[in-house]
């Protein structure tokens, strides 16, 4: 098997459908078709570490949340 090539995946990514439910991890296919460019090398990265056998598969499924008060010196939730 050869590693992803950057063609092949952007190939997949301009080939997703645009639908208006979001995908698992919150985001639109149209917002990696648009912001190409920039999610790129965070993409290309993950797809090399994952053929390296290098990524933390389970980690992929981890998320943060942050909770922004809307009172001013809030200081509890």
């Amino acid at each position: 098997m050869a590693p992803f090539s950057e063609e092949g995946i952007k190939m997949t990514v301009l080939d997703m459908e645009h639908n208006k439910t979001p995908d698992p991890n919150g985001f639109l296919a149209k917002f990696y078709q648009f912001f190409w460019e920039i999610v790129k090398p965070d993409l290309m990265s993950l797809f090399h570490e994952f053929y390296a056998g290098r990524l933390p598969i389970h980690s992929l499924n981890f998320g943060v949340l942050t909770l922004l008060s809307k009172i001013t010196d809030a200081v509890r939730i």
